[in-house]
């Protein structure tokens, strides 16, 4: 009688494991979402009317400035523009535009370069053709402590997709 118990338990322990497997299977869709990876990739988003998703990079991140000043250098003003027809490409795509300074001199000085870098570039992309009501502004605090070469990469403007 004991081991017939056993061989019981055992069947009935292995009959739970098979059910348990096969429910737990996810089937096959005919549409599998298709992800591109991307290092660089600031938001997934889903195609309408389409099943499949993507994800959506933006062909810059930021653009540079110099110490104390607002004024969008040439250099970045090609970025800009390859931005804004990104921009011009995909209607539907709302970005954010975050004014960034360095640590160097007073805080609300490096407030008020933040949120100029910001506004101008902000101008120049509404300038361009992009609805205002694409674009967002915002600015980050900048940090003590840092580097010279983190300084300057802070006197920024980045972009973020919303």
């Amino acid at each position: 009688m004991g081991i017939f118990f056993i061989l019981m338990i055992f069947a009935g322990g292995f009959l739970l494991y098979l059910f348990l497997s096969i429910v737990s299977k996810k089937p096959k869709s005919k549409n599998p979402a298709k992800v591109k990876k991307d290092s660089s990739v600031n938001k997934l988003v889903s195609k309408p009317g389409n099943a499949t998703l993507e994800t959506i990079s933006l062909p810059i991140q930021r653009i540079l400035f110099d110490a104390g000043m607002d004024n969008i250098q040439e250099q970045e003003e090609e970025k800009l523009l390859e931005l804004v027809q990104y921009l011009l490409d995909s209607p539907s795509l709302k970005i954010q535009i975050i004014g960034i300074s360095d640590s160097t001199g007073n805080q609300s000085q490096n407030r008020i370069f933040a949120k100029s870098r910001a506004s101008k570039v902000y101008q120049y992309i509404k300038g361009k053709g992009i609805d205002s009501s694409r674009l967002d502004t915002d600015i980050l605090p900048s940090s003590p402590g840092i580097t010279a070469k983190e300084r300057e990469n802070l006197r920024a403007v980045r972009f973020k997709i919303i």
